[in-house]
């Protein structure tokens, strides 16, 4: 085979077929590198299916898919970084805190709902799906005002050796270290996500037997009321369970407690205890509807 040049300057190959431009060489290079990749991505896609095909997924039906409550910190958690709450599927239940997520996933075998890791240390009938990304966001205190004598002393317990109770289920916001407390006197009210509620629940009583001339009242709603309560006065620190916006950052003074990851459970029943983020979107879009579906069944 004899290489010569063609008129536009560029090289081919005479055959007794007649002439391949190094242009379409070229094409014919990127055309095989496409159809590689294809077989290679359609390899792994096999792949993820092959670790279903062993499962038994005919005892489940259409999947039932569960949210958290409009005004959850959890909630716009979910929104911002997984499927928009406008693009979730219309038959979505909607549960009220996390323990209602929780119960519902554990009483409905077709059911998967997400919530917050350290609120399934201890649930019975579910079990937690990895993914292949984390879902996370920090657990914040909010004020309006300066911290007076006894919310100081609570707010340095909490940002130093209660840090170690932090590390126990959640990331820490601060490295532990010793307080010594100052005894201050008077009554703190707390209120808002129910995400964070056992956390600073369990702060509280800590804080309260190193420093007995202080009451800490908690209120358990959601990260949105510990907003409002906060501007409005009823709660002298609000739990915020996800990132201000910037209209809030301009209301309100955040401190970051300790940074949680928001997790997908289903019932135990159901042997999935994978999904893809891709597969997570598709269920809770409606685009996967039976279980079956994810082994590549209808």
């Amino acid at each position: 085979m004899e290489q010569k040049d063609g008129q536009d300057g560029d090289k081919y190959d005479e055959t007794e077929n007649g002439r391949i431009t190094m242009k379409n060489r070229n094409f014919k290079d990127i055309l095989l590198c496409a159809t590689s990749m294809f077989l290679l991505v359609g390899c792994a896609k096999s792949d993820v299916a092959n670790g279903r095909q062993d499962m038994d997924l005919e005892p489940f039906g259409k999947i039932a898919v569960c949210v958290r409550e409009d005004g959850s910190g959890t909630r716009e958690t979910f929104s911002e970084l997984v499927v928009d709450s406008d693009d979730v599927c219309e038959s979505a239940y909607e549960a009220q805190g996390n323990e209602a997520v929780i119960a519902y996933v554990a009483n409905n075998e077709n059911a998967i709902g997400y919530t917050s890791k350290g609120t399934v240390e201890h649930a019975l009938d579910i079990a937690i799906v990895e993914s292949d990304k984390s879902i996370a966001r920090p657990f914040q205190m909010v004020t309006i005002d300066e911290w007076n004598e006894v919310e100081s002393d609570f707010m340095r317990y909490v940002l130093s050796e209660g840090q170690t109770l932090v590390s126990k289920r959640y990331s820490v916001a601060k490295q532990p270290t010793g307080f010594l407390s100052d005894q201050s006197k008077g009554t703190i009210t707390i209120g808002g996500s129910s995400s964070m509620a056992q956390l600073v629940t369990e702060l509280a009583d800590e804080y309260m037997q190193i420093n007995k001339n202080a009451t800490i009242e908690i209120m358990t709603t959601d990260s949105k009321d510990g907003i409002n309560g906060a501007l409005d006065g009823r709660y002298d620190l609000g739990m915020i369970s996800r990132e201000l916006s910037d209209y809030e950052k301009q209301l309100l003074e955040p401190t970051k407690i300790a940074e949680d990851e928001i997790v997908l459970i289903v019932n135990a029943q159901n042997p999935i205890r994978q999904l893809d983020f891709e597969e997570i979107k598709d269920i809770y879009q409606g685009t996967y509807t039976s279980w079956k579906e994810l082994k590549g069944e209808r």
